[in-house]
């Protein structure tokens, strides 16, 4: 009877710890975080804008843009990596990119020089039946290297 009551007890235990929904929906929620920013502003045509900027320890800079749209013409984006020199910043390198779905994205890589600080001005915009529909910005922050 004792040894029963154990395995009862100890499938009970099991169920309650091991295969627990609200722990799992809680780490997919978390990981949802940590993928996606939680607060975007509403655009009326531009589903989603997503940037990223970062400089490695040996220099490389790396600029990533993407811009998904709904149904729009076409869309296209403009990379601007900027540094800061003689008290002004001013654009060491641009890249663009065009796209006529509803998804346009560009990733690009840079070797800067040590001693600086840099940032990327990121625009994208989308246009429907030929004119401009939406425009949308965004500037990372500063990188020193």
């Amino acid at each position: 009877m004792l040894k029963k009551q154990s395995i009862v007890l100890s499938m009970v235990l099991l169920v309650c710890f091991i295969a627990n929904p609200a722990a799992a929906l809680a780490d997919q929620e978390f990981d949802e975080i940590l993928t996606y920013d939680t607060v975007q502003p509403m655009w009326t045509y531009v589903n989603s804008f997503a940037n990223a900027f970062d400089i490695s320890g040996f220099g490389q800079a790396k600029v990533l843009c993407q811009v998904v749209a709904f149904d729009v013409d076409q869309i296209t984006i403009r990379l601007n990596l900027q540094q800061f020199k003689d008290d002004k910043w001013s654009t060491i390198q641009s890249w663009s990119a065009s796209s006529e779905t509803i998804s346009c994205e560009l990733v690009k890589y840079w070797y800067v020089p040590k001693g600086y600080s840099y940032r990327v001005i990121n625009t994208g915009v989308v246009y429907l039946n030929g004119r401009m529909a939406e425009l949308v910005s965004y500037t990372s922050p500063v990188r020193v290297y």
